[in-house]
């Protein structure tokens, strides 16, 4: 009765009719793979180990500062303006540094860079303040202007890169003793706010196995790539990248809308990112399912790769609240603000 009562349907229904539903159902197929291959492939990557952090979560917060070397990882303490160090599995090893203005003291600790075993304290206040591994004071650098919302490079010969869109030149240049070399860089984007010029310059600075210096914008997503003369060799904006742009148009819509809140806007794409081997890994809000999205691109020499994406969960898969990294070897270092815990992760294969 099924087949007669389909049979008849089909005899109703003329030659072009039968065409023009044939056409629309092909039409939605198409559309929905189409839609399928537009979403972000991302992959699940779980932890190998986690350990609890011996420091309250919003002293951590206060400082953000975190960092790693072959032996040991750093922690910056707003709190006590402090450094912990740990090992990588997480055992305490010693703290250094403390508030005030004596030497190796702090206003105002803030981020930390690791370079040959020195490590690079920034301080809000505008000076570095510069240890060995084992916690001994070497120098205190003073610094014209610093934007505290990022951390410094510093390259084989110890020159210390710093994003400073306070200055003429968004990215400025210093040697060891603190002694002012060059400015360069480009200014990105084209808010006339204050605030909003500050945070689209506010960078990330990392210096790849070439020497060339590797800028990441918080804001903007947009990554630059620098000889070591200033010269800019190439740049790519990640907004346009299938992955961020359905997370991009939710954010324009959203200030089009509301645009007195723009001012006062500090909104961020990029929460983290670390270099590592040639590899920059961006943890980003690119894809508003998920608050912690991995994204790892190539940027050995003058390239920047496509990228690669990841969401990195907990032990057991769930949700973790990410927003600082470290990085070192194979080894990737993720704190997790709302348990409180540092997750290790195994960097995938390229």
């Amino acid at each position: 009765m099924r087949r007669h009562g389909v049979q008849r349907i089909l005899q109703q229904l003329s030659m072009p009719s039968l065409k023009v539903l044939l056409l629309i159902g092909f039409s939605c197929l198409f559309w929905s793979c189409g839609k399928d291959a537009e979403r972000p492939k991302t992959k699940p990557l779980l932890p190998q180990s986690a350990f609890a952090l011996d420091l309250p979560n919003s002293e951590f917060a206060m400082g953000k500062g975190f960092s790693i070397d072959p032996n040991y990882l750093y922690v910056s303490d707003g709190g006590s303006h402090t450094i912990k160090q740990y090992s990588h599995a997480g055992k305490g090893i010693r703290s250094f540094g403390g508030i005030g203005e004596g030497p190796g003291e702090f206003a105002s600790l803030q981020h930390l860079t690791v370079r040959d075993g020195l490590v690079f304290a920034l301080d809000r206040t505008m000076f570095i303040n510069v240890f060995d591994n084992q916690g001994e004071f070497i120098d205190k650098i003073h610094l014209s202007s610093a934007m505290t919302e990022t951390r410094a490079a510093v390259d084989a010969e110890m020159n210390i890169y710093i994003a400073t869109p306070r200055l003429s030149s968004p990215i400025s240049v210093y040697n060891l003793h603190g002694a002012y070399q060059r400015g360069f860089g480009r200014w990105l984007g084209d808010r006339p706010e204050d605030i909003q010029r500050l945070n689209e310059n506010a960078r990330f600075l990392f210096i790849n196995e070439a020497g060339n210096l590797i800028s990441v914008s918080r804001a903007k997503a947009h990554i630059e790539i620098y000889a070591h003369d200033g010269i800019l060799l190439r740049e790519r904006q990640l907004r346009y990248d299938r992955h961020f742009l359905p997370f991009f148009t939710k954010v324009d819509d959203y200030y089009e809308e509301k645009p007195w809140k723009w001012e006062r806007s500090t909104f961020e794409v990029v929460r983290d990112v670390v270099l590592i081997r040639d590899q920059l890994l961006i943890l980003h809000c690119g894809d508003d399912t998920s608050a912690d999205n991995l994204m790892i691109v190539d940027v050995s020499e003058d390239r920047i790769g496509q990228g690669r994406h990841f969401k990195l969960k907990g032990k057991d898969g769930s949700h973790i609240t990410s927003r600082l990294m470290a990085a070192e070897a194979d080894r990737l270092h993720v704190y997790d603000s709302r348990l409180n815990w540092i997750y290790l992760f195994k960097l995938p294969s390229s």
